[in-house]
């Protein structure tokens, strides 16, 4: 993956060799080892389906269904363990007995264990008055599909602008082979995720395709620039001359250090490359509002939320889907470890303090970054922040325990405290 800034010298590379199992020899990574991928919503859901209609006679399937109502103990029970939950529900699949607003045909279930995963807006976690805090970013993604010109090599490209950042991500090549392999078989497509300012999402997808893909590619195919002038030319014409010339020799010494940095760093891994260039839109433009938000408890008890309905976060670092596989790997972990001491997982909040307070505490610090990642780009006027984030951004390219760490944490391998 190649990160690069809109206003400096600064690029990040990362690759699957960032992933070594010991951090101080990247050639302990796997052949199969990648960061990430790009994978359609339909068929994963697909494939998960299948997974579960596989599940040899241990899972029940009640679906499609619309929930009428959910009945949940208001409190832990103190010495005695709360009662189970209450889902009522009734088939939606067509028939007379589809419609959710009659009783007839209306079914309950009760589980020791309620587990809501069932996205942002999450009916679960409303019906139960369980509180979220965030905020708006005051942006806006618009994304599609585009055809580029030549495949991407397995490479994801991400550019940030003062107003957010814009991606270039693959998804796939007609004719390549289905593990994955790249080549020149046939057209290329990738994804493009690009947030901004909702009057130029507006504008993007009011353009016609012609002119969507020219503000692409002019948006993309930029190289590294150098940074702006720390003092501006009026502003150091009114200094004294030796603070003037002191504040050219910092500006020249810091843009000398960052400058050098890139260049030592495209020696030893790889130089910038632009991507391919995007020739042709593939489907509608699509646009959504991009905020931040956490459940100020993912449990209460008897339930716990999962996923999108715990959190959402800014889509810049693609952590969406990997927090919510970890909010699963952690509640499997504390079920089973439940299940093993002979205990209730849903009976006593022990379990799910232990969930909340480690999910919690994990997604907290991905925010904080995603959220230093926001202000750091969006920088525009402060110069001296703009350097010292160029100057960070080589750094952390070139000290590759801080490199690997960092792509092992986006790539789900570890958590930020483990």
């Amino acid at each position: 993956m190649q990160v690069g800034e809109s206003d400096g010298p600064a690029t990040l590379n990362f690759a699957a060799s960032d992933l070594a199992d010991d951090s101080a020899d990247p050639e302990s990574a796997k052949e199969d080892d990648v960061l990430g991928a790009v994978v359609e919503d339909g068929p994963l859901v697909a494939a998960l389906w299948d997974e579960l209609r596989g599940g040899g006679g241990s899972i029940e399937l009640i679906s499609p269904a619309s929930i009428t109502s959910i009945t949940a103990p208001s409190t832990a029970g103190g010495s005695k363990p709360p009662p189970p939950v209450e889902v009522s529900y009734t088939p939606s699949g067509g028939g007379s007995n589809s419609d959710p607003s009659s009783s007839e045909g209306r079914r309950t279930v009760t589980a020791s264990l309620l587990v809501a995963a069932d996205g942002a807006n999450s009916y679960v976690r409303r019906t139960l008055g369980m509180p979220t805090s965030g905020w708006g970013y005051g942006r806006r993604a618009v994304t599609c599909t585009v055809e580029v010109s030549r495949s991407m090599w397995r490479t994801a490209y991400q550019r940030f602008l003062p107003d957010g950042p814009i991606a270039l991500l693959p998804v796939w090549t007609e004719g390549t082979p289905n593990d994955g392999g790249d080549g020149d078989g046939g057209k290329c497509y990738a994804n493009v995720v690009w947030s901004t300012t909702p009057s130029r999402a507006k504008e993007l997808q009011s353009l016609d395709p012609d002119q969507f893909l020219d503000a692409l590619n002019e948006n993309l195919q930029h190289g590294p620039r150098t940074n702006p002038p720390l003092v501006s030319d009026e502003a150091r014409a009114s200094l004294p001359g030796i603070v003037s010339s002191l504040a050219f020799g910092v500006e020249t010494l810091i843009r000398g250090a960052s400058e050098g940095l890139t260049m030592s760093q495209w020696s030893e891994k790889k130089p910038f490359a632009p991507p391919p260039l995007a020739s042709g839109v593939v489907g509608p433009r699509f646009a959504f509002d991009l905020s931040l938000s956490q459940a100020c408890s993912y449990v209460a008890p008897r339930v716990a939320l999962v996923g999108d309905a715990a959190h959402t976060v800014h889509p810049m670092a693609g952590q969406g889907l990997n927090q919510g596989l970890g909010d699963a790997a952690c509640l499997s972990r504390v079920i089973a470890e439940a299940t093993q001491s002979g205990m209730d997982v849903g009976g006593t909040m022990q379990f799910l303090s232990e969930y909340d307070a480690e999910r919690r505490a994990e997604v907290a610090a991905a925010m904080a970054g995603i959220q230093a990642l926001h202000v750091a780009f969006g920088m525009k006027d402060f110069v001296p922040g703009i350097y010292a984030r160029s100057l960070g951004m080589n750094l952390v390219n070139a000290v590759g325990p801080v490199r690997r760490h960092l792509a092992a944490v986006a790539a789900g391998r570890k958590g930020v405290f483990r």
